[in-house]
């Protein structure tokens, strides 16, 4: 069996720990990247071919939902889920919107 392919893009290293630490938790086999922005990510989407992706809402370069209309635009059908600081019920309704797979307050 292979492992799970999880990206993160996420710019805020604590934050990016915390997430890495619950994942590695629960599926400690699991193959983690991490990007400090979309961008960066997107440069290498077809070399990691994501299993999941988890994205900020957040962070330099573009937020979440321009994240989540680009990559429903380039046809990738990982699942995708939004997670944020801000909490907003109008984000979370936009990200659905957009694709997003779930969204997830920190």
């Amino acid at each position: 069996m292979k492992a799970l392919r999880l990206v993160i893009i996420e710019d805020e290293e604590a934050h990016f720990q915390l997430i890495r630490r619950a994942i590695v938790k629960e599926l400690p086999q699991a193959d983690i990247y991490h990007f400090q922005d979309a961008g960066a990510f997107l440069e290498s989407l077809h070399q990691i071919c994501p299993d999941i992706i988890l994205v900020d809402y957040r962070m330099p370069g573009m937020n979440g939902i321009e994240f989540l209309m680009h990559m429903r635009r380039a046809g990738n059908e990982a699942p995708i889920i939004m997670i944020t600081g801000q909490g907003d019920e109008k984000i979370a309704v936009q990200a659905m919107k957009a694709g997003a797979s779930d969204y997830i307050v920190k």
